[in-house]
């Protein structure tokens, strides 16, 4: 887990890219031909550079490029950026941890929640767990501890709320609720008799059909396999989807397996049910092969897509929204938004298009959504285009020439949104 070398693009064209790299920030320009390092990660541990990948957070309406690391045995530090080139030091945090950060202690899985990373830690000697947090726009840090077992949590927000799955002793566990800051139960995932097995890397995810939380891990009980489960808004009704879900392949896989779900942003927009990929890994033994299956639904088998990769390839991705992750294709079509402002009756944004000849005559469109729901179904209504015009849904009359600022007002109000109520919202380009 301790090298999240995630790569995103920001801060320039679709062929900028930043990424974290052992102690450094590194930056292209060029589409990975050539790297650079921008940033050097200030008194990070050398021994293993523990550090998240990097994640795009909203401060004060700026997109901004975040990295937390541990700076020594009990603090954490971060660097941020809105232009991927000039990074500000946060200076050292409090103490988040006991223990020494040595070799034998990592960073986890990682998300960013109402604008906040967060980041699971563990030390496999003592068996001590915390999750870590940095909030970029206050520059302020915090921390609290999990059970000292296991090792293996992961992230998921679900109706707007952030979750974790974390085991509490070596034969019992829980999906808990930690939105408030704190560890709060909520329903046994596994009692005693079903040991959680240390080195898994388990999934979750919300199924945009049914809005039920999908988990995988592994468990000693029943089966020595592979487990599926859902869980529904009441969150209580627990149901078992092993056999129905997951192909005989992925059942057998062994108890150091890993699981990491993926939604793809721009395959997504404006549809109620987004494609959902999930990697997975039979354990973490270089040049093990990654599995890449789709998700079918709740009521069917899933089917295998590719095989390829490393699993020491790290991949620090969650699923989420729509606009938050990407599959990669060279020259494709990208949009940026560099601000957002209040406005009567919306709020007015500022972005930039590219495409990989400059002159591509392309459109662009939003969806929007509740702030508890999962995906953006609903086209915006769109307004006050700085160049061209509006037809329906899309402005058009743009061209994706890497430079231009452009600039339109999204009406949240003639959408239905009140003052002061939270939503989802993203902008889509595609061709003219």
């Amino acid at each position: 887990h301790n090298a999240k070398n995630k790569v995103a693009c920001f801060g320039g064209d679709e062929k900028t890219f930043i990424a974290t790299v052992a102690g450094n920030i590194y930056r292209t320009t060029d589409e990975f031909a050539s790297w650079s390092v921008v940033q050097a990660l200030t008194s990070i541990i050398a021994t293993n550079a523990l550090k998240t990948g990097v994640h795009v957070v909203d401060v004060g309406g700026v997109p901004t490029a975040v990295v937390l690391y541990a700076a020594n045995t009990t603090t954490a530090r971060a660097m941020h950026s809105s232009d991927g080139v000039s990074w500000t030091d946060s200076g050292n945090s409090g103490a988040l941890s006991s223990g020494g950060l040595t070799g034998t202690c990592g960073l986890g899985d990682e998300i960013v929640y109402h604008n906040v990373l967060y980041v699971t830690w563990s030390n496999t000697a003592s068996s001590a767990n915390a999750v870590w947090y940095y909030d970029p726009g206050a520059n302020s840090f915090g921390s609290f501890s999990l059970p000292a077992v296991s090792q293996c949590h992961t992230f998921a927000v679900w109706n707007d709320s952030l979750y974790i799955f974390n085991p509490t002793t070596a034969t019992a566990g829980n999906l808990s609720d930690i939105t408030t800051g704190s560890v709060v139960a909520v329903i046994t995932l596994y009692a005693a008799g079903g040991s959680v097995i240390a080195g898994q890397r388990p999934g979750m995810f919300v199924d945009p059909a049914t809005n039920k939380l999908i988990m995988f891990f592994y468990t000693t009980t029943p089966g020595g396999t592979v487990q599926a489960y859902s869980l529904d808004t009441d969150l209580v009704t627990l149901t078992r989807l092993t056999t129905t879900v997951l192909p005989a392949a992925v059942q057998a896989f062994t108890a150091a397996f890993k699981a990491i779900p993926y939604m793809d942003a721009e395959a997504g927009a404006g549809s109620a049910t987004p494609g959902i990929n999930v990697y997975f890994a039979p354990n973490g033994t270089a040049g093990t092969n990654w599995s890449v299956y789709q998700w079918n639904g709740i009521a069917s088998v899933m089917t295998l897509v590719d095989t390829g990769g490393n699993v020491q390839h790290s991949l620090g991705i969650n699923p989420r929204p729509v606009g938050g992750q990407h599959n990669y294709t060279s020259g494709q079509l990208r949009i940026r938004i560099t601000g957002r402002t209040a406005v009567l009756g919306g709020v007015r944004y500022s972005f930039t298009l590219s495409s990989a000849d400059g002159v591509t005559a392309v459109k662009v469109r939003g969806f929007h959504a509740l702030a508890t729901q999962e995906t953006l179904p609903t086209a915006a209504t769109l307004t006050n285009p700085s160049v061209g015009t509006m037809s329906g849904n899309f402005n058009i009359g743009l061209t994706a020439d890497r430079t231009t600022t452009y600039q339109l007002t999204w009406a949240a109000q003639t959408d239905g949104v009140s003052q002061g109520a939270r939503r989802k919202f993203v902008l889509d380009v595609v061709a003219a």
